[in-house]
């Protein structure tokens, strides 16, 4: 079973930012149509190195932007901050702003970061070593803990479990802080848990080891991570965005080809040990959003109730983003 006070809580966000019209005028950027003002984009706490590469490179300086870089949490907590104005741009996951979009909440991904690829393996669910644990069918009647309830690795789990024989609802998931997975399952706090970004082979180092990378499988190519703006913001600035999009497309390129670089934004704003991020495989990124990965991603989430209605491709995706 699952708990679901985080949609809840997103919800009423969503509600009382209605009620008081916000979204109208949604973003901490207050420049006109196309305008340069400063404009405020969250820090996720993975996935985040094109974002910081292209600040250090100067990409966003070269397209004349003025970028303010403010550090985030959970996917679902992303969604909170754009639909309550705190920022103007959010890197949040795929379901997580499915469900927002669902919820009646006008938003759009604009770019895409990290889709869901079947190798390298870069996240999975973990458990001790000496755990019973072997395959997804063992994990019927345990407890298994997420960075976040109702996102991604949520519904990867759920559509490995039913593949695999599974009663999904035999399962409980509980979320904690995405740096505090390991030690949970360690310390025998859970029986698994689903880590992802640097944290991953942080869990395997930590001498944890891997049953399975259900978001690898069962969600080939569904965003994992994307950028999302405001409807009112894609429109109002729609050259930022593009300009916006040309930086980070840059950023991309230059951290495919420089993994070096990737690393130390790693070990710069994260706790991992430095010595294993170096060896750690680097999760693979794009700009692109992943159209077949996201249709599926959307139908999952109707599946397993994670959204009250269905929602089309084209209501969660911005009509220029850049898709394969």
């Amino acid at each position: 079973m699952t708990k679901t006070f985080s949609r809840r809580t997103l919800g009423a966000l969503a509600a009382a930012v209605c009620l008081t019209g916000s979204l109208a005028g949604c973003g901490a950027s207050s420049s006109a149509a196309g305008g340069s003002d400063q404009i405020t984009v969250l820090r996720a706490p993975v996935f985040f190195e094109p974002l910081m590469i292209a600040e250090q490179q100067g990409y966003f300086k070269d397209e004349g932007l003025n970028v303010k870089i403010v550090p985030g949490g959970t996917a679902a907590q992303g969604v909170a901050e754009l639909v309550s104005g705190k920022v103007d741009i959010a890197p949040t996951g795929g379901v997580s702003t499915i469900a927002a979009v669902a919820q009646g909440m006008p938003i759009k991904a604009f770019m895409g970061c990290q889709n869901a690829t079947p190798a390298p393996v870069t996240s999975g669910i973990l458990v001790k070593k000496d755990s019973p644990i072997h395959s997804y069918a063992d994990l019927a009647g345990k407890t298994i803990a997420l960075q976040g309830l109702k996102e991604t690795t949520n519904l990867g789990t759920l559509m490995a479990l039913e593949a695999n024989g599974v009663d999904p609802d035999s399962v409980k998931f509980v979320q904690l802080p995405l740096a505090n997975l390991n030690d949970a399952v360690l310390k025998g706090q859970v029986d698994a848990a689903y880590n992802i970004g640097s944290f991953y082979p942080t869990g395997i180092q930590m001498g944890l080891r891997t049953i399975g990378a259900p978001g690898n499988t069962y969600l080939k190519g569904g965003p994992n991570a994307w950028y999302v703006a405001s409807d009112k913001f894609l429109s109002s600035h729609k050259a930022d965005i593009e300009k916006f999009i040309a930086a980070m497309t840059k950023a991309t390129a230059y951290a495919t080809a420089h993994p070096k670089a990737v690393q130390d934004m790693t070990i710069k704003y994260t706790e991992q040990d430095p010595a294993y991020v170096r060896k750690a495989p680097i999760t693979p990124l794009t700009t692109k959003i992943d159209k077949a990965g996201t249709t599926t991603t959307i139908n999952g989430l109707v599946k397993y109730k994670f959204i009250d209605k269905p929602v089309s491709y084209d209501d969660v995706v911005w009509s220029d983003a850049a898709q394969e």
